[in-house]
């Protein structure tokens, strides 16, 4: 954290390219960053770690998978079963050989209720960077040989779709698959 003013500098190709900061209302009391304080909450840092890596097991439910060789311009389309519902996890199969370019032009659209709510370049979705790199956190995963899951819960009233859309210029086999189960919303 910082008090007042923060530089970022970055010297070579970073394993996990998005930085966050967060600005507080004026006269909050903010702590300034020391390693003597970090090393100090190191044992909790790596609990939670430890905890949020582990996730993964949100529930089951039906699946629906979708498997294409998607030409330039086509997409991948998968419904949901009729809601209320939602989708569990997403699981996306590619080949691990994709150039960057390849992968940069898969881009990932969700459709709830009607609405637009996901349009993304693939690889961005996942947090990959410009190619299949490995990347675990408590929402997703990206593994070396091409998988890509998350396990964010996405809800919908009555209806949801998925499209894995190729706006590059070469074919792409692709495998999707979603778990979703009912949603009480009361």
């Amino acid at each position: 954290s910082y008090a007042h003013s923060c530089k970022i500098v970055l010297n070579e190709m970073p394993f996990y390219y998005i930085i966050n900061y967060r600005s507080y209302a004026k006269g909050t009391d903010v702590e300034t960053f020391s390693m003597d304080r970090f090393l100090a909450a190191k044992a909790t840092m790596e609990e939670v770690g430890t905890a949020l890596v582990a996730s993964g097991n949100v529930g089951s439910g039906e699946t629906v998978e979708g498997a294409a060789r998607l030409e330039p311009g086509q997409s991948l389309d998968i419904e949901t079963p009729g809601g209320p519902g939602a989708i569990r996890s997403l699981a996306l199969r590619l080949p691990n050989t994709l150039e960057k370019d390849a992968l940069r032009s898969l881009v990932l659209k969700m459709h709830f209720d009607g609405e637009n709510t996901v349009s993304c370049p693939l690889s961005e979705f996942f947090g990959a960077g410009i190619s299949v790199n490995p990347v675990r956190d408590w929402n997703r995963e990206v593994t070396a040989d091409g998988e890509f899951k998350c396990w964010w819960v996405m809800p919908y009233q009555s209806s949801g779709r998925v499209q894995l859309c190729n706006t590059g210029s070469q074919a792409i086999d692709a495998r999707l698959s979603l778990s979703t189960s009912s949603w009480d919303w009361d």
